[in-house]
């Protein structure tokens, strides 16, 4: 008799619930997303939350905060302005605002933040003597073209001997740091106003 799957997994109660609640809470959240990408939140569409909340048991703070987490996607939002046009947002961002603010948060403090502090300090100080980065970024550059001369060079050159003496063509001058030779022969004059340069 060939071996059949089991129907019914290995699993416990608790990990059954651990699963649907799993199962519902992507389901909301993928409902949400798919409306946010249709555009503005419309009544019909407030109706439709409201009974799927209720049926995925689906609190008010957790519908709220999936709304912000839908209105702050890019991708959702860039979905949603080539689908529906702009400005279809703010029925989203007042569905999505809070009940009750976020209490501010004092800054947290570890065994590192000393040290970080005091990095952060030097880095500071560093920074400071770097110049602005508007200046490194400014480079005036004006490209001078001269272009040699297209008349071809003899390869050889006879001796009154009879003989055939290969000529060498004259090996260019070291170039300055300013010229550039190209392959064609032609060199590029580079003259730069000031480049400076900057590791941040």
């Amino acid at each position: 008799m060939p071996a059949v799957w089991p129907s019914l997994l290995d699993l416990s109660r608790d990990e059954c619930k651990r699963v649907l609640r799993k199962l519902e809470l992507e389901a909301y959240a993928g409902i949400i997303s798919a409306l946010r990408a249709q555009g503005d939140l419309s009544r019909e569409k407030k109706e439709l939350l409201g009974e799927l909340a209720k049926v995925l048991s689906i609190s008010t703070e957790r519908h709220r905060a999936e709304v912000r987490r839908a209105v702050n996607d890019e991708r959702l939002m860039t979905i949603a302005h080539h689908m529906s046009g702009p400005n279809s947002s703010s029925e989203w961002c007042i569905e999505g605002r809070r009940l009750v603010p976020l209490m501010p948060r004092l800054v947290p403090q570890t065994a590192f933040t000393v040290t970080a502090n005091a990095v952060a300090s030097v880095a500071a100080l560093h920074n400071a003597t770097l110049p602005c980065p508007g200046d490194t970024g400014n480079k005036e550059v004006v490209v001078c073209y001269s272009y040699t001369s297209t008349t071809p060079t003899p390869a050889c050159t006879a001796m009154p001997s009879g003989s055939i003496v290969p000529v060498k063509s004259p090996r260019p001058a070291s170039p300055a740091s300013n010229v550039v030779v190209l392959p064609s022969g032609s060199t590029v004059y580079v003259k730069s106003k000031y480049c400076l340069c900057c590791y941040c």
